[in-house]
């Protein structure tokens, strides 16, 4: 289960339906820096206004690569996120006598393309009901559906209050003069749920489901792939042995794993083919987010 929050609609942002796009858009959040208390918080127009190694720091060594300054970095600098494709970054930094103490990757929708959190019922209805849905702000990473920090912290400092203050800066950014209809935080984790929801966040709730080798005390249910075999039916098995059997026998196929640097990068050309295929395979609902750069 993973969680999804958003400031709800305000009855009030209503749109002359000959107003073009934008000129919507032109009044939406823009890049500033302000004090509250100990903090400077900026909002920043893109990755590479923030130090990488301040930021990594927030992430961690046990984080999501995903939210990695490099990646968020390549995925603006490729214009895979960018104005083009209706990501406008906004991320959110705190700072506390000179160091990096918080930060949120945000971004400003004109669509919900990338997201994985199908919200398109949500802007149709707000369409038939004469309210602006588009641009929202989006506290999330591009392309990536994968649960994990959206507020991110330092772990010298105190996660929680850090929590509450992120909250109440992103409640702050759908005023009615920043031109945005919500703001919705995507794949969040626990704690950031409690903390959201404080604030007036509405909570939805979303299910994906793992595979995860462990027990209620996170011991190892199977310690091989055939131990695990042997707790299906005989039906069950064979059809799995017969499925592997048509990819690394009939088929011919070697499968391996390659990590960071093990990549050559002849490899790129051909995955991206890859990547590709696989799209078009998906007719209707394949969308390409993703470019060779």
């Amino acid at each position: 289960m993973y969680g999804f929050l958003c400031l709800p609609l305000g009855g009030s942002r209503r749109f002359d339906g000959c107003r073009s796009s934008c000129q919507r858009r032109r009044h939406a959040v823009k890049c500033s820096e302000a004090k509250y208390g100990d903090y400077d918080v900026r909002l920043l127009r893109g990755i590479d206004e923030v130090d990488a190694d301040e930021w990594n720091a927030l992430v961690g060594e046990s984080g999501s690569p995903f939210l990695e300054h490099e990646w968020i970095r390549c995925m603006e600098k490729s214009s895979c996120a960018s104005e083009k494709s209706g990501w406008y970054p906004r991320h959110l930094t705190a700072k506390m006598d000179g160091k990096l103490v918080a930060a949120a990757p945000l971004y400003i929708k004109t669509n919900s393309l990338g997201e994985f959190v199908f919200d398109q019922s949500w802007a149709e209805a707000a369409y038939g009901s004469g309210i602006q849905y588009y641009p929202k702000l989006l506290c999330g990473i591009p392309f990536t559906p994968a649960t994990g920090r959206r507020l991110l912290t330092h772990p010298d400092e105190d996660r929680q209050e850090l929590l509450g203050f992120l909250a109440y800066r992103l409640l702050s950014l759908t005023s009615e003069s920043n031109g945005v209809s919500s703001l919705h935080v995507n794949f969040c984790e626990d704690d950031e749920v409690i903390a959201l929801k404080k604030t007036g966040f509405l909570h939805r709730k979303g299910i994906q489901y793992h595979f995860v080798n462990e027990d209620e005390r996170r011991n190892p249910l199977f310690n091989s792939f055939d131990e695990y075999l042997g707790s299906m039916k005989s039906k069950r098995r064979i059809k799995v042995k017969r499925e592997r059997r048509s990819i690394y026998e009939d088929a011919g196929l070697t499968l391996k794993a390659f990590f960071g640097d093990e990549i050559e990068d002849e490899m790129f050309p051909t995955m991206f083919r890859i990547y590709q295929s696989t799209i078009q395979a998906r007719v209707f609902w394949g969308i390409q987010h993703l470019n060779e750069e």
